[in-house]
């Protein structure tokens, strides 16, 4: 299928080759996948299982902070990682995308 667009779009010192297809000459099978896997994933919306803690969580912050107690996040910590240049990592991935495609 020819493109009807090719080129590429720059964000600083990430290059990313773009092309656009017409979209009346979609790939089914592509579209049939993306459908199966949205029904898949769906469910049912049952509000009940919420609970909306907002100004529970305020009243608590500040009550903390009136008494001069440090203020906690609720919930989990950040799971610390080994990525110190977030920008080298991309780069390093689309360098390794742009190897196994020619």
């Amino acid at each position: 299928m020819r493109p009807l667009w090719s080129g590429s779009i720059n964000f600083g010192l990430i290059n990313i080759p773009v092309r656009l297809f017409s979209g009346s000459q979609s790939n089914t099978l592509d579209l049939d996948m993306a459908i199966a896997l949205i029904d898949h994933l769906t469910t049912d919306f049952r509000p009940k299982v919420y609970r909306d803690t907002y100004i529970e969580d305020l009243k608590r912050i500040i009550e903390q902070k009136a008494k001069g107690l440090p203020v906690r996040a609720k919930g989990e910590q950040p799971m610390p990682t080994n990525v110190k240049d977030l920008m080298k990592l991309l780069r390093t991935s689309i360098e390794s995308q742009k190897k196994k495609a020619a």
